[in-house]
């Protein structure tokens, strides 16, 4: 299915490592970050990788989210650090 969070986070990651960072970015941006086993998982990537392309803001903006989300996510709090 086109619209599977988990399709979406490894077409995205495959995207990612074949260097289209953009397409990587905008494919994981159209994940359900409400999809309870992939959503908090698709917000820490995308974070991860604003800080690899040193956007810091967009980093922090979804980090955040993700956060809020889940107060305990230590790879967010890790990542915010």
């Amino acid at each position: 299915r086109p619209d599977d969070p988990l399709a979406l986070l490894v077409v995205g990651v495959v995207a990612w490592e074949r260097g289209d960072q953009a397409a990587a970015i905008k494919t994981l941006e159209a994940i359900d970050k409400d999809d309870p086993e992939v959503g908090m998982l698709a917000m820490n990537t995308l974070g991860q990788w604003h800080i690899l392309r040193g956007e810091w803001l967009e980093a922090e903006a979804i980090l955040l989210k993700a956060l809020k989300r889940s107060p305990n996510d230590l790879r967010s709090i890790r990542d915010m650090v």
